[in-house]
């Protein structure tokens, strides 16, 4: 655990070796100040937020890690569209844990609470950055 958030260390295994780190560490380097652009409602992978960066997270179920489905992701991008990424917290109570993202929508919209399992930070993607 780490001391200084009271959340889970996890190991990122990227770029040919394990990097061990802080999940809320995690979160905020690769999403930082960062706008949800795009929701991509998924087939077999479910729905992920898309982030102005390239970052995505998949959505899992805070009960189970079980893979979170919409109907319409046309409403969810019009709720969630320009919101900007503000903080993490882990929150763990007995068996069930989770973590809640905070957004803050422009002009005075108001905040946007995403709740999700834990394991949606290890299934998050970052674009490459590859040098010709």
């Amino acid at each position: 655990m780490c001391a200084e958030h009271n959340c889970p260390k996890i190991a990122i295994h990227e770029w040919g070796y394990t990097v061990i780190s802080c999940m809320e560490d995690w979160v905020e380097t690769l999403i930082g100040r960062a706008m949800l652009c795009d929701v991509v409602p998924g087939g077999a992978e479910g729905v992920r937020l898309v982030f102005n960066n390239g970052v995505t997270l998949p959505l899992l179920s805070a009960d189970a890690g079980r893979i979170v489905y919409i109907a319409d992701a046309n409403v969810l991008l019009e709720n969630v569209a320009s919101a900007r990424f503000e903080q993490m917290a882990y929150q763990s109570s007995g068996e069930r844990a989770a973590i809640t993202l905070t957004f803050r929508k422009p002009n005075g919209g108001g905040v946007l609470i995403v709740e999700t399992h834990p394991a949606s930070v290890l299934q998050m993607t970052a674009p490459r950055v590859v040098k010709w």
